[in-house]
């Protein structure tokens, strides 16, 4: 019994760790650069890439296109 609780306690220790991060990205994509950019891992279909600037490590900046 004491095992299985043992158990219990890393798999929740392990799911609370991953959903850090999820934060992070929220946080990010709210952050503006250039001219009306954000900053995404990705840019989504309607968007493209105008550079890095002013945008964390691994982000782009992206822009709405016309």
């Amino acid at each position: 019994m004491e095992r299985l609780s043992f158990v219990v306690f890393v798999l929740l220790l392990l799911s609370a760790g991953q959903a850090a991060p999820a934060a992070d990205d929220a946080e990010v994509q709210s952050w503006m650069c250039g001219y009306k950019g954000h900053c995404r891992r990705f840019c989504n279909i309607q968007e493209y890439v105008v550079g890095y600037d002013g945008c964390p490590r691994r982000y782009r900046c992206c822009v709405l296109r016309a």
